[in-house]
């Protein structure tokens, strides 16, 4: 959910842009010039409509009047023009004064006009009649309580905000006001210390609170209260402030400060996210700066305007990106844990491992962290390069000693080059044991675990008595909390529960302690000879006493490795193969990803030599034996899934197909993506694929296979992408050095549309039945029985 470039508008005149505005009732955005003139484009394709030549001083504002459908145009020679919903220009108001700022309070019948010293109030009506004109050219009353231009006017339920160039911010009530159209509740006088360019009023409908944000020329933009407090202050900006405005769909403060991009602000916490956005990515590859910002509530899409007289229109993408998160690498992997707090942790070329996690105060920020792994790196390679001399001074002429001196040797090698490229191929994190796997192209997987001293020093801390006392008070509070709520449902109360409460609470202790401690590297697993690049665990503990982890990669060779011990369990080993070269190779290419089937004990492996392998799972190596072939793919196939509730395998490829198999291993369905299918992961809440094809995430329904939502915003190939359920949302990374964070596709909007479908369906062939009737009978038919008919 964000704004997203849609088109730009080159050249619109030769003249400087002083105003924004749009008529919802010619779908038309226009654009006012410091010479006079008025253009029209429209507002889908930015094609020029119509110019309008009838002001001779800066345009200063547009305003639409919704009863009447016309658009007032404001500006400095005193003279306001009205353009009707036909194109033509409907009246033309001399009121005496030049104009700065309009704004209707439809309440009272009255247009305010910001003038040079003050606010001045005129009579409106929906016709002409007892007018000559539909604004009384007249004032009604007068305020004067500024010292310089009144540049912003806003009316918000029964109050006006005024700001101008004296710095002054003015607040006055509308309602009880008596004979007088508007009373001064409230002035600040140096409210900025220069004028104040761009106001914005914005109610949160949600939390029942007012916004207030101005910008002004001291280089500083202020947030305040509907009742004139201050809540933030934001500086630091190179030039005054241009341009200013609201996003009620992401809740964000834009503003525009004399650069190429735009700043991004939470309003409520008070945070810069211009960095976590994408809205104005694009405008800082730019050579223009951003002048004039201006929001369409009727379309959802913003205005800016530039120094070269551009138009730039972004419109609200409903599927775009929540959160970006920038990175100095290109990333290739990407895990998450459900516990809370939620973590996501991504794998880049440098072999590093990251840990992102969302900031409680700011949905739109993450904090990172790199898991260190330096000290153990450096201790298993000197332990490695000492074996391997050992080896060879004992070992000199024995055939089996100099294999093993030579994968040693390959091993020293291996460690040699970590810190140079290590692309982190494959990441897995295990929650039954906190560990975060990561298989890495130095043909070694990476364990990292809580760090164990750590923890013991947190969990040995001491608090306070005081602290004891409050957490004591607050597990009983909950513990009375939960008899009334047995006792409200009429049930016994079971104190055995409590026991499980305080092991809950317990365990969400350790939790938060372990946590806190971070994450350390506690093992190496070494054993392939080339990329690491499938992760596979095995928790059966109704087959298997122990937890298993399947690794394979480009060697071709499977591993069993035992994860409650950390350390090698067996080798796959094909029983049909004489040759001893090719006795532990499981493939004919090479190994690209894995999955596990837990309903037949199966696991399957993707190839590039255009084949996906099913067989059975073994703790020993020789059974696990060839159950079944995917074949269809004409390319190497990338990656594969199991969807255990349908019982299907998922496949994609090269190819650019993603191919669905019944667990029968028979080819069902086939759906061509359009682009290389790098990841695919299942969203099991509304049953849909999440696939990504190329720089693109695409999202299809399971029923039909039908695309029902594309995910556009990378600007390289995604790499992986997973689906956090707690949260409904999509977490892709891609070799552009982004981290993107997506909503995830629901089937309300879907259903909601099939629903009314159906209602319109059932009502068209109700009024047949009734024409029927009413011919039949030669009478009129009886519309009062049709509710009661739709109902049923």
């Amino acid at each position: 959910m964000s704004m997203e470039r849609d088109y730009i508008t080159h050249d619109t005149h030769p003249r400087s842009i002083t105003a924004l505005g749009c008529s919802p009732a010619r779908r038309e955005i226009f654009i006012g010039f410091e010479d006079g003139t008025v253009k029209s484009i429209e507002v889908d394709t930015g094609s020029l409509v119509q110019t309008y030549t009838e002001h001779r001083g800066w345009i200063t504002q547009f305003l639409f009047w919704p009863k009447t459908k016309l658009l007032l145009c404001s500006s400095n020679d005193s003279l306001i023009s009205m353009i009707g919903a036909g194109g033509n220009i409907m009246d033309r108001i001399f009121v005496g004064n030049p104009i700065y700022s309009m704004y209707l309070n439809t309440k009272k019948d009255e247009i305010i006009f910001g003038i040079a010293d003050g606010i001045q109030f005129h009579k409106i009506k929906d016709t002409k009649e007892g007018f000559s004109h539909y604004i009384d050219p007249k004032p009604s009353s007068i305020l004067r309580e500024h010292d310089d231009i009144v540049r912003c006017l806003v009316v918000l339920d029964s109050r006006i905000y005024s700001t101008g160039y004296d710095g002054a911010l003015v607040i006055y009530d509308c309602h009880f006001t008596g004979r007088e159209s508007a009373v001064r509740i409230f002035k600040n006088s140096k409210a900025h210390d220069a004028g104040i360019s761009c106001l914005s009023v914005e109610k949160d409908s949600i939390e029942n609170t007012v916004w207030v944000f101005t910008g002004s020329f001291d280089k500083t933009i202020k947030v305040w209260t509907g009742e004139g407090k201050i809540v933030h202050k934001f500086e630091g900006f190179v030039t005054g402030i241009t341009g200013l405005c609201y996003v009620p769909k992401n809740k964000t403060l834009n503003c525009v400060a004399g650069t190429s991009n735009a700043f991004i602000f939470d309003p409520k916490s008070g945070e810069d996210v211009t960095d976590f956005i994408d809205t104005f990515v694009q405008e800082t590859k730019g050579h223009h700066n951003l002048q004039l910002l201006k929001y369409l509530n009727d379309y959802n899409i913003m205005l800016a305007s530039t120094s070269r007289r551009q138009l730039i229109v972004y419109r609200y993408n409903p599927s775009g990106c929540l959160t970006s998160l920038k990175c100095k690498q290109t990333l290739d992997s990407v895990c998450f844990t459900s516990k809370v707090p939620i973590l996501i942790f991504t794998g880049d070329t440098n072999g590093q491992v990251a840990k992102w996690e969302q900031k409680q105060s700011n949905q739109l920020v993450y904090l990172s962290e790199n898991l260190l792994k330096s000290e153990l790196v450096t201790k298993e390679s000197s332990r490695i390069q000492g074996q391997a001399k050992q080896n060879t001074q004992k070992n000199e002429n024995n055939i089996e000693s100099n294999l093993s001196f030579y994968s040693n040797k390959q091993k020293t090698d291996l460690y040699a080059n970590i810190k140079k490229t290590n692309i982190v191929l494959k990441l897995l994190y295990v929650e039954s044991l906190d560990y975060i796997l990561a298989a890495c192209e130095d043909a070694s997987i990476y364990v990292y675990c809580f760090d164990e001293e750590a923890v013991k020093i947190l969990k040995n801390m001491k608090f306070s008595d005081e602290n004891a006392k409050i957490e004591e008070k607050n597990f009983n509070y909950y513990k009375e909390y939960l008899k009334s709520v047995d006792v409200a449902n009429g049930d016994d109360l079971d104190e055995t529960n409590f026991e499980f409460v305080e092991e809950a609470k317990t365990e969400e202790g350790d939790s938060v302690t372990n946590r806190v401690a971070g994450y350390v590297l506690k093992k190496i697993l070494s054993e392939h000879t080339s990329c690491v690049t499938s992760l596979v665990v095995i928790d059966r503990p109704d087959l298997y006493p122990n937890k298993f982890l399947l690794s394979a990669g480009w060697d071709r060779r499977v591993c069993i490795w035992d994860l409650d011990k950390l350390r090698l369990f067996d080798l796959f080993r094909n029983k049909n193969v004489n040759n001893f070269e090719e006795v532990e190779l499981a493939s004919d290419g090479n190994i690209l990803d894995m999955c596990y089937c837990p309903k037949m004990n199966y696991f399957a492996h993707a190839s590039t030599d255009s084949m996906c392998y099913v067989r059975k799972f073994s703790t020993y190596g020789s059974e696990m034996v060839l159950v079944n072939t995917l074949q269809g793919h004409f390319s190497e196939v990338n990656c594969i899934r199991w969807i255990e509730n349908k019982a299907l395998w998922v496949t994609g490829g090269e190819d650019g197909t993603v191919r669905i198999w019944s667990d029968n291993c028979e080819q069902i369905h086939t759906i061509n993506c359009g682009g290389t299918v790098n990841s695919i992961c299942v969203d099991f809440v509304e049953e849909v694929l999440i696939v990504a094809v190329h720089d693109l995430i695409k999202i299809y329904e399971m029923s039909e296979y039908h695309l029902v939502q594309t995910n556009a915003g990378h600007y390289d190939s995604i790499r992986d992408v997973c689906f956090v359920a707690e949260r409904n949302h999509i977490v892709s990374v891609s070799w552009d050095k982004t981290i993107k964070i997506w909503k995830s596709f629901r089937k309300q909007n879907l259903l909601r549309k099939k629903k009314h479908k159906a209602e319109n369906s059932k009502f068209d062939s109700w009024v047949w039945d009734q024409m029927k009737i009413a011919l039949k009978n030669q009478g009129s038919a009886d519309f009062s029985t049709y509710n009661d008919e739709l109902v049923a």
